[in-house]
C-alpha cells in the first residue's frame, strides 16, 4: 500500500518538473526575443537619435547583455 502511495508522488513530480521545465524554457525563448528587440532598437534608433551619447549607452548596454 505505501508503495503504490509513493509510485504517485513520483509520477506527479516528474510531471511538475517537465511543467516547469517547459515554462522556463518559454520564458527564456521571450527574454531571448524581447534581449533581440532591444539589442535592435538601440542598435538602429538610438545612434540616429542620440548620435554619441547614445553610441556611449549602446556600447555599455551590448557589454551589460554579453555578460548576463
Amino acid at each position: 500500500m505505501n508503495g503504490i502511495g509513493q509510485q504517485k508522488n513520483a509520477s506527479v513530480s516528474y510531471v511538475e518538473v517537465q511543467l516547469i521545465k517547459t515554462v522556463l524554457r518559454y520564458v527564456g525563448k521571450k527574454l531571448g526575443q524581447w534581449s533581440n528587440e532591444v539589442q535592435h532598437y538601440l542598435r538602429y534608433h538610438a545612434i540616429e537619435t542620440h548620435g554619441l551619447c547614445g553610441r556611449v549607452f549602446l556600447f555599455t548596454l551590448l557589454l551589460l547583455f554579453n555578460k548576463m
